[in-house]
């Protein structure tokens, strides 16, 4: 029998040689094997994540701490610039916080001092709109916006102190006539309105001088002559007070406050029939200023003339409200018209009118306290 070549595998062999048997698996013990050996390649990428991730919360990190100091060093020097405007925002005053609408947010940016008096001056020429349409207190608002975007805005300052005293806040609008005062020393409207602030307030010895700073600005500021005048008045110096009316008089014989004033001088010195005449030329030329009205039936009354006393304050009152004609009929110089049976049934006929709010809806007006004249209202 022929023996089989040993190079070839018998036939019945040849299921083992293509299919090998699977290896046994090793029986479990129950611990882990350990982890395969990663590729060199794999842990150098890893270690560069790594050192990025590190490098990028450190940038965070530091451009945050940046821009943290950047906006608290600005919020620092502006604070201290606004100080004494921001008192009064802290006192109530609403004119000092912005409306929903024309908020800004210039505390939280970083833009450059040419963008941030951009901003400013667009506020400011929005307030001007707000002063043309007499809305004031909006005006308030936006100058008070421009001032905190940008202090250095000198214009808005004497604006917004105005606009305090045409509001009756005459204590707000001191300090920022007196910082529009610093930023602008050679301005005499200034002065004068910073004067007038104090006036108000019956502070005579820093008014006076105020206007007479006015004055060596401007000699012939007609507004610091006659609140200088009623600023010696009311502090006790008629003779300077008249002197510095003539001088206002001088170049304006025709205005009706110089005049009103030169008729108070005159029934002072108990001239009483002068004082009526030059009241009278006041009404003639200025039919609808009421203080001349108001001046003339208190002349009267000292003239023992009830009733033209009572026909002036009929008109008086027609150009004003019956709460002014009362205060002005509550006054020393109607003492005996009040007595009188007219008198008696015209203050009835007053108060009942005062009380069911008939009238003019103008500023009340008392006798002997006349109004001082802001800058604007230069010829």
């Amino acid at each position: 029998m022929k023996k089989p070549d040993r190079g070839v595998e018998p036939p019945e062999y040849s299921y083992h040689v293509q299919h090998p048997a699977p290896k046994a698996q090793a029986p479990r013990t129950g611990k882990i094997a350990p982890a395969r050996a990663g590729k060199p390649g794999d842990q150098a990428f890893n270690k560069h994540v790594r050192v990025f991730v590190v490098v990028a919360l450190f940038m965070i990190v530091f451009l945050a701490l940046t821009v943290f100091s950047i906006v608290w060093t600005w919020h620092v020097r502006h604070t201290r610039m606004t100080r004494d405007i921001k008192k009064d925002a802290d006192a109530g005053d609403t004119g000092w916080r912005s409306s929903q609408s024309m908020k800004t947010t210039t505390l939280f940016s970083t833009t450059s001092e040419a963008d941030s008096i951009h901003e400013a001056e667009i506020l400011a020429r929005q307030a001007e709109l707000m002063v043309e349409a007499t809305n004031y207190r909006e005006a308030v608002k936006l100058y008070s916006d421009a001032i905190r975007v940008w202090p250095g805005l000198a214009p808005a300052y004497p604006q917004l102190g105005r606009l305090h005293l045409k509001m009756g806040n005459d204590a707000r609008a001191q300090p920022i006539l007196e910082r529009a005062a610093e930023l602008n020393p050679a301005a005499a409207d200034i002065f004068n309105d910073l004067g007038v602030a104090y006036l108000r307030m019956n502070r005579y010895e820093k008014a006076s001088p105020l206007f007479r700073t006015a004055l060596t600005i401007q000699p012939d500021y007609g507004p610091a002559l006659f609140n200088l005048s009623l600023s010696l008045r009311a502090s006790g110096d008629m003779a300077g007070a008249r002197k510095i009316l003539d001088q206002y008089l001088l170049a304006r014989p025709d205005e009706p406050r110089g005049l009103k004033e030169k008729a108070f001088f005159v029934a002072a010195e108990g001239h009483y029939a002068g004082a009526l005449g030059i009241l009278e030329e006041i009404m003639l030329s200025s039919p609808d200023f009421a203080p001349a009205y108001f001046d003339a039936a208190a002349t009267a009354a000292l003239m023992k003339d009830p009733d033209n006393a009572l026909r002036l304050l009929r008109k008086a009152e027609a150009l004003t409200s019956p709460a002014s004609a009362y205060l002005v009929y509550q006054q020393p110089a109607f003492n005996e018209v009040r007595l009188t049976d007219t008198g008696k049934i015209f203050l009835r006929d007053l108060v009942r009118r005062a009380q069911s709010g008939a009238g003019s809806a103008q500023a009340t007006y008392s006798r002997g306290t006349p109004e001082p004249m802001l800058s604007e209202a230069a010829e």
